[in-house]
């Protein structure tokens, strides 16, 4: 039986090259939110859910309720000033990818209760994924 390759959410702190070696293991594969511009060689690309004054139009999507309470729980969570880093894990949520990954510590910080509110997200800094996707595969 083939292994899943599981699919992460790249924030722009996360280490691109240490997350493209496990990418050419065929252990994940890297996507990214539209937020900032960012290492091109990523095709996997989402449009962040709309954020007024945060967002551009044509290239961010007009989102449901669920999803406006959820962006407004993570500004809770990890800070209101934190409108890039709620976007992109809001985004994540969105799109059901496997891991959010990222080096940021307003994230990191507050990865427990992010996860208990948001059953099914998972989130990780790059240095510790593959212990995490080998937790899984036990």
């Amino acid at each position: 039986m083939a292994k899943k390759s599981y699919i992460v959410t790249k924030d722009s702190s996360a280490n691109y090259k240490s997350l493209h070696i496990l990418e050419k293991k065929g252990l994940i594969i890297i996507s990214k939110v539209k937020i900032e511009n960012e290492v091109k060689k990523i095709k996997k690309v989402y449009l962040p859910t709309a954020v007024f004054g945060h967002t551009k139009f044509g290239e961010s999507i007009f989102g449901s309720e669920k999803q406006a309470e959820n962006f407004e729980k993570i500004k809770q969570i990890i800070g209101p000033n934190n409108i890039k880093d709620a976007i992109l894990v809001s985004t994540h949520i969105r799109e059901g990818n496997d891991f959010c990954v990222t080096e940021d510590t307003d994230i990191l910080s507050n990865k427990e209760i992010l996860e208990k509110t948001f059953l099914g997200l998972r989130i990780s800094h790059p240095n510790k994924l593959l212990e995490e996707i080998e937790n899984i595969n036990v």
